[in-house]
């Protein structure tokens, strides 16, 4: 119950959220820089007002509609999140009492990411792989194309299930996909060379995790490479060239990424919300700058018993 209303179908739950929050706003915030929030009261509230729709457990996501502006997306999306059962996202259940709104931003804003029509396939500021540094784990995202700006059907923001994308080979045993995996984030982890080399032993691209897995080096050297460029670098407005190179890289592993993930064209009012664990995401067809509003969510510092969960958690889906 919430001002009144009882919440008893996902889709009747949006309309009126919608409205009650409407009222309740004072005033409109769309914030343009990026920003990091933790620790700034953003805290997520544990209140199950909202019955989440089944396809976020089932597939990891799922596209919001009707909803009129940026406060009252993440209004909607503080409680989405509050209102998540760890029963049924049991890689999420250990975090959601400790969850905040890390991260706020209207994007694409950097150049390199405006002009290119894509982006591979990854996990949003990348997932820990080591527990030997604090770290922070990122777990729901979502992305709102504001209500009255401009269609853009030529975007589409492109989605997987990692589970059903992995389990469709497999790519080793356990003990062998654990230790390549720690070897890799170990060696090859995210980072920088300039002006000191740093490894963030996380990894966002999502091939350089089959690489990983794998046990091959191919991408090994893409420690710096932003997630538009991790294949030819694809300037192309409708990003078809880079689809392919990525396409293909998988099929090299036997895996179908065409085959499981969905491309969905966000129109004005929708918000896609994901499972940043369980799924990965990307992108063809050129965005306008600053014409997503994105929202991200997460613990500041992950015990090494959840990052370790997570690990065994993607070896299970490989073997």
């Amino acid at each position: 119950m919430y001002h009144g209303v009882c919440y008893r179908t996902p889709t009747r739950d949006i309309r009126c959220w919608c409205k009650l929050v409407t009222k309740s706003l004072m005033h409109t915030v769309v914030e343009e820089k990026q920003s990091l929030l933790f620790g700034l009261n953003q805290k997520v509230i544990r209140r199950n007002l909202m019955a989440i729709p089944n396809a976020f457990y089932e597939d990891g996501y799922v596209v919001l509609s009707g909803i009129p502006s940026v406060d009252v997306a993440k209004e909607m999306l503080l409680h989405f999140v509050g209102s998540i059962d760890g029963e049924r996202a049991p890689l999420l259940k250990s975090t959601l009492d400790r969850t905040y709104l890390a991260k706020q931003d209207a994007i694409p804003v950097c150049e390199d990411i405006v002009s290119t029509g894509f982006q591979a396939m990854h996990y949003d500021m990348g997932m820990p792989f080591s527990a030997s540094q604090p770290q922070a784990l990122y777990t729901i995202s979502a992305l709102y194309k504001p209500a009255g700006s401009e269609p853009n059907p030529l975007a589409k923001t492109r989605v997987a299930s990692i589970a059903k994308l992995l389990n469709q080979v497999s790519l080793g045993k356990r003990d062998e996909l654990a230790s390549r995996l720690e070897a890799y984030a170990s060696n090859h982890g995210d980072g920088w060379v300039q002006p000191k080399p740093h490894n963030t032993q996380r990894l966002a691209i999502f091939a350089r995790v089959i690489d990983a897995l794998r046990g091959e080096t191919r991408l090994a050297d893409k420690i710096d490479t932003m997630i538009g460029q991790c294949f030819d670098y694809d300037k192309n407005p409708d990003g078809v060239y880079g689809l392919e190179q990525e396409y293909a890289f998988f099929k090299q592993a036997r895996l179908d990424l065409a085959a499981v993930e969905k491309q969905i064209s966000l129109l004005p009012g929708q918000m896609l919300v994901f499972d940043n664990m369980t799924c990965v995401h990307g992108r063809v067809g050129r965005r306008q700058k600053r014409e997503l509003m994105h929202f991200l969510f997460g613990v500041e510092q992950a015990t090494a018993s959840e990052i370790d969960a997570y690990k065994q958690w993607l070896i299970e889906q490989a073997v």
